[in-house]
Order: C-alpha cells, then sequence, then structure tokens
C-alpha cells in the first residue's frame, strides 16, 4: 500500500462522493425527503444535527465514548501494522444563542493504551527506530465552535447549514468529510483527512421531542505520525479506526480511564460551561 492522497482515500473508504458538497449528492435538493434520504436546511438541520451528536436542550451536556486503533501504514506496499488503542470520550455542551445560532462547547480527552495488555501507557517503545518515548495522551480543550442557520462569510456566498440523513434498515446514517490544513507556529503544517459516520434510531428520531437521540458511530483518519511517537524520517502515514457512542453519563466508562483523567486531567471531565475562544 502506498501513501494515500486525500481522493484516493475517500475513494478507498467507498465514499468519494463526500468529496462533493452534500447539498449536491444524488440530485436531493436543499429540504427534500424521500423514502431513503432525508436533507434539512437552516434552524432544523442544526436542531437534528445536535439531536444526534449531543442534545438539543440549551446548556445540558452529553458524552461520547471514543474508542481508537492507530495503523502505521509504512507506504512501499507494505501491509499495515496496528500500533496501539486509545480510549476517551468528548464533553458536549451545546447553548443556543438569541440570534437563532447555537455555541457547541466541546473538551476532548483521549488516552493512549497498550495494544496488548490494555494499560494506560506513560511511555512506549517505537516499534520502527526501537527509541522509548514519553507518551502524550490527546487532550482539547475549549474545541469550540459556532452553528449558524445561514453561514455568509465575508465576499462569499450565504449557505445555509445542511444535515442529510441516509436510511439504512432501521437507522438513519449521518455522513461528513473533514480535510485539514493548519499551520502551527512555524512547524510545517498539519495536514489530515477524516471521515464520520453516525448512526441513530429512525424510529427514536421521528419523536420530536426527544431532544438527545441515541447515536453510535465509526470514523477512520489519516494523517502524519504524532510528533511525540518520534519517526523521525520514517516515512508514511497514521490511519486511526474510531467507535464512539453517546453515553447519558460518563461513570459509564472504564473505571481505569475515569480514574486517571481525575488526577491528571480533571479538567477534562466535563464539557466547558461557557465560551472561549477556540484552542
Amino acid at each position: 500500500m502506498s501513501v494515500l492522497n486525500r481522493r484516493q482515500w475517500l475513494g478507498a473508504a467507498g465514499l468519494g462522493a463526500l468529496a462533493l458538497p452534500l447539498t449536491h449528492a444524488q440530485g436531493i435538493g436543499p429540504g427534500s425527503r424521500s423514502s431513503d434520504v432525508l436533507e434539512l436546511t437552516g434552524a432544523d438541520a442544526i436542531r437534528a444535527y445536535l439531536r444526534v451528536l449531543s442534545t438539543a436542550q440549551s446548556g445540558a451536556q452529553t458524552f461520547n465514548h471514543i474508542r481508537i486503533r492507530l495503523h502505521l501504514n509504512p507506504g512501499k506496499d507494505q501491509p499495515l501494522k496496528a500500533l496501539l488503542d486509545a480510549e476517551g470520550w468528548g464533553a458536549m455542551r451545546p447553548i443556543a444563542q438569541p440570534d437563532g445560532s447555537w455555541q457547541l462547547l466541546f473538551n476532548q480527552f483521549v488516552a493512549y493504551r497498550d495494544i496488548e495488555s490494555g494499560a494506560i501507557l506513560d511511555h512506549w517503545v517505537n516499534p520502527l527506530t526501537r527509541e522509548r518515548v514519553s507518551v502524550v495522551h490527546s487532550a482539547k480543550q475549549n474545541y469550540n465552535s459556532i452553528l449558524k442557520p445561514v453561514n455568509a462569510p465575508p465576499g462569499a456566498v450565504a449557505r445555509p447549514f445542511t444535515t442529510r440523513f441516509e436510511a439504512m434498515g432501521p437507522w438513519w446514517v449521518m455522513r461528513s468529510a473533514v480535510s485539514v490544513n493548519r499551520a502551527v507556529s512555524n512547524a510545517p503544517a498539519y495536514v489530515f483527512d477524516e471521515i464520520f459516520q453516525f448512526f441513530t434510531s429512525r424510529e427514536a428520531f421521528a419523536e420530536a421531542a426527544l431532544l438527545s437521540l441515541p447515536s453510535h458511530g465509526c470514523a477512520q483518519r489519516i494523517g502524519p505520525h504524532e510528533s511525540w511517537m518520534r519517526m523521525d524520517t520514517h516515512p508514511g502515514q497514521l490511519i486511526h479506526e474510531f467507535r464512539f457512542a453517546k453515553v447519558s453519563r460518563l461513570d459509564a466508562l472504564p473505571a481505569d480511564l475515569l480514574d486517571f483523567a481525575a488526577k491528571r486531567y480533571p479538567q477534562f471531565l466535563n464539557a466547558p460551561a461557557a465560551w472561549a475562544a477556540p484552542s
């Protein structure tokens, strides 16, 4: 397997159509529905998105249990190599605003685990360099965003917020593809691609009074090695396989993970209570 670019990655995942604007996929227009597709725009789209991802109850918080398997894609037609497991959660709190927009307040903590024993790691032996390195767990604080019924950046065409669902048996499936090219200080740009799929019950979705729907999903991510892994000049990429599920209480997660976070990262046990500039 060679190193993949974005279009190859989307195509290999069978989701190449997601590189196109979702409102134009399969010829389904804004606000339309069929037996297989439901597409919403504006305030209705935001409400549906929040019900699946978190909650449409302003000020309440929800948690998503996250489990990850990290693979090394070394390139040069070599097979993938499983490196690490990881586990954690995202804590999310939506807050409605007077203008119809929503603040989406988010903290995320993920700890790396040994792939065989499952123990939370402080150190890890790089299988390529054999160097013993210190593990840097993933902690994203105030990873906040704003959802607007209509996005109208200066000088750009106004576009409504759109949420699209496809039927799959008893489920509605919400998909998204994200490509990030982020420059950090004087370091090289951090580039990665992610593909998400969220599943929620069609029966539950039809109950309009339910502000938070049971949901679960999966995602794939392809990007560079984490800097703490100290891969030096070794080529290749990391492929992350995500599984996640909404939980009503954080104590539904493994006790060792919660104890570890409470001692070292207590600020991540809840979602942010108020807006702060995104980290």
